[in-house]
């Protein structure tokens, strides 16, 4: 039976794979055809403009979802690890969300305790950058986002917390599941394509550790990413 369910999640795993690459050149094209129809064309008239709004968003939403699909499957490629400070990583990705967490008047806060983790840089990065543009997309406007690195016990605890709307308890291990949506509509109106925590997910079990969920003490939600401190080669760290 363990080699059955092996075989059926290398047959899903590839499929998802298959059908990302089949679909990336079709909505290259799409894209650079909409494009060239509005160098060519100058201005358009109203409704035609509302048609190659909807077109150009809806591509850029499959596009996102194509590329986010291709991470998810391909997380076994990236075996480049090294030393590298977390709260620096943080930091880096709260610097990043700034310009959006101005435009819905959120502010962010950073707290990090001196620790060093041995991973995939630009993997941790893309799981962190997840937690924190969603922290800031579901706040309400005014609200904070707290972020948190500590190290206890040989594991590293990153922290996200959000002023949302929170999620129900019975939902907080679904949400980690592709395409997945708490609120199908508000997702869609931020923007979202539905394998966001996903891969967070996939980025945390592939360093050994593991996100969860949870509610937060002033409401909203609290994502923490537990991650294992692993020994670094002297003189490396970074």
């Amino acid at each position: 039976m363990s080699q059955q369910l092996n075989q059926v999640f290398l047959m899903q795993k590839n499929f998802s794979q298959n059908a990302a690459h089949e679909f990336r050149t079709p909505l290259t094209i799409m894209k650079t055809r909409i494009g060239l129809f509005r160098k060519k064309n100058g201005l358009q008239a109203p409704q035609t403009e509302e048609l190659l709004q909807i077109m150009e968003g809806e591509a850029n939403r499959l596009s996102a979802m194509v590329g986010s699909l291709l991470e998810l499957t391909n997380l076994e490629q990236e075996d480049s690890f090294e030393p590298f400070h977390p709260g620096k990583l943080l930091q880096a990705v709260a610097d990043e969300v700034s310009p959006l967490a101005q435009e819905r008047q959120v502010s962010i806060t950073v707290n990090a305790s001196p620790s060093t983790l041995w991973g995939n840089k630009h993997l941790l990065h893309r799981a962190l950058f997840n937690l924190m543009e969603n922290a800031v997309k579901y706040s309400e406007a005014g609200g904070k986002v707290a972020a948190a690195v500590r190290c206890e016990n040989g594991w590293v605890r990153v922290g996200v917390t959000d002023q949302g709307p929170g999620i129900p308890e019975e939902l907080r291990q679904q949400i980690f599941e592709p395409f997945f949506r708490v609120d199908k509509a508000r997702s869609r109106q931020q923007g979202g394509v539905g394998l966001g925590l996903a891969l967070v997910r996939a980025i945390a079990e592939h360093h050994g550790g593991a996100v969860i969920a949870e509610a937060a003490e002033a409401g909203g939600s609290r994502f923490v990413l537990t991650l294992p401190c692993e020994p670094c080669p002297e003189g490396t760290e970074a």
